[in-house]
């Protein structure tokens, strides 16, 4: 792709490894815990599709 775009690279690991925790723990009698928001973080990576502000 021309420019080559701009992207945001997560880990794919992290969220599995998370998910996997969390459905244990409600299985295994951590039922009455609400929902729970969890943010993993991510790495912008810049290519270019971003045009610099100078």
């Amino acid at each position: 792709m021309n420019p080559p775009i701009t992207t945001i690279d997560i880990s794919k690991q992290e969220i599995g490894k998370t998910a996997i925790r969390l459905i244990h723990n409600r299985i295994h009698g951590d039922t009455n815990t609400p929902p729970v928001k969890v943010l993993i973080g991510g790495e912008l990576i810049i290519r270019g599709s971003v045009k610099s502000k100078n």
